[in-house]
């Protein structure tokens, strides 16, 4: 049974959200938590409120077991620039290095590819 997260409205509501991954893991260690961490968008940046961001770098990052931000949200959990596919390759890794299993980047247009694409990005613990 995976557990699946999206927007959170708060930093608590992910607290709420941890806490039923730890009681499904509980039931079924085999069970799986795939957190989408909506924090930004290419052109508005950071659209979440505040504590949110913090809350995913901090809290839902090392939780999950996959993870898939777009460009603005890998940077912002490995909290510096990615310019191109290489630089996202090597952040995707730094987040696996802090928990998840998987981390499934989305919208790499900005990172190199064509914007009138949909270019995604799997990078997985080795």
């Amino acid at each position: 049974m995976p557990v699946l997260s999206g927007y959170l409205g708060s930093a608590e509501q992910g607290e709420h959200i941890l806490g039923i991954v730890r009681q499904v893991k509980a039931a079924n260690p085999q069970a799986k938590y795939f957190c989408d961490p909506v924090m930004g968008h290419p052109e508005k940046g950071c659209i979440v409120a505040p504590g949110v961001a913090e809350f995913h770098v901090r809290h839902g990052l090392p939780a999950s077991d996959i993870i898939a931000p777009n460009l603005v949200e890998l940077e912002i959990l490995c909290e510096h620039a990615v310019n191109n596919v290489e630089e996202a390759v090597l952040a995707a890794r730094e987040l696996i290095a802090q928990g998840p299993q998987i981390v499934l980047v989305k919208h790499l247009a900005r990172a190199g590819y064509s914007r009138d694409r949909f270019e995604m990005l799997l990078v997985h613990r080795r």
